[in-house]
């Protein structure tokens, strides 16, 4: 795509992606340059997005379990000490 715009085109890109050295390249070097920052800014892109999605799913994971119904427990006494135990038991 980069190689379709202009030489001016390019280099207000670049004025845009920070590239440096850009006042002294052709339009060659120009779409190169522009063509690899918007490369990494892609990666940076996809990473974050990665690590947001890793973020979510941790968070996910942290979170309590739904409340259950309280189930019932049964007193008994062995020897001395109280056992709980399901009242289904």
């Amino acid at each position: 795509m980069a190689d379709e715009l202009t030489k001016a085109e390019l280099y207000t890109e670049a004025q845009a992606l920070e590239i440096e050295g850009r006042s002294t390249m052709g339009k060659d070097e120009l779409a190169q340059a522009v063509e690899a920052a918007r490369d990494a800014d892609a990666a940076v892109d996809e990473a974050a997005a990665g690590f947001a999605a890793g973020r979510d799913k941790l968070d996910e994971s942290n979170e309590p379990p739904a409340e259950s119904p309280a189930t019932p427990k049964a007193r008994t006494t062995q020897g001395g000490t109280t056992v709980l135990t399901d009242s289904g038991e």
